[in-house]
């Protein structure tokens, strides 16, 4: 079936959340894996409930400020060793609800783990190539959701993990006017009121 357009999501969201006096919008999305720029107030576990609630799946929110960190933080860990026919790739993997483990989590063949805090996991994906520079996407192993799946069976609870270009693409669209007067706020998103980012779970 065609992929539905995610404006007419967030349409659809916002009209539902209106309706029900919900102190929530949705203000922009990156992508087509769930990554929203929300205005949620000061109660971003309530405002990840009614969007989980919304959407069928679980989902965090996140301060857009603490995005940039865990993002700037994968990118400043060093590169595993190049090997021939495969590419890394920098991403963080988030805890979405659950009890977890604060334990570091084990590296895999597949994914070099790095804890950042009891919330946040650093990780660099091993993704094969079909030829120098272009991924194989017939051949992406169950891509963020498999990295996801492997903190959760070591950690417990459910986590939810991004790219770091995922992460830059959903700062881009915080920093952009037409977004920050929407918010009615700066395009820094930060303090009482901001706008927070929230990329859904599994």
């Amino acid at each position: 079936t065609p992929r539905r357009p995610m404006a007419d999501l967030v349409d659809d969201l916002n009209t539902t959340l209106h309706a029900s006096r919900k102190r929530l919008r949705v203000l922009d999305f990156f992508g087509h894996t769930g990554n929203f720029l929300l205005e949620c107030g000061d109660r971003p576990g309530e405002a990840a409930e009614i969007i989980g609630r919304l959407l069928r799946t679980p989902c965090t929110v996140i301060l857009v400020d603490r995005v940039a960190a865990c993002a700037a933080a994968a990118r400043a860990l060093p590169r595993p060793p190049a090997e021939a026919g495969h590419r890394w790739t920098p991403g963080v993997v988030f805890r979405v609800s659950g009890r977890s483990s604060s334990t570091a989590p084990t590296s895999t063949r597949v994914a070099r783990l790095q804890p950042l805090d009891d919330l946040t996991v650093l990780a660099w994906k091993r993704d094969q190539e079909e030829s120098p520079g272009r991924l194989d996407h017939r051949r992406r192993g169950g891509g963020w959701g498999a990295v996801s799946s492997t903190v959760a069976r070591q950690l417990g609870g459910v986590w939810t993990g991004r790219s770091v270009t995922t992460l830059e693409g959903v700062l881009m669209r915080a920093e952009e006017p037409a977004v920050a007067t929407r918010a009615g706020i700066t395009s820094q998103f930060s303090g009482p009121g901001g706008s927070r980012c929230s990329p859904s779970g599994r």
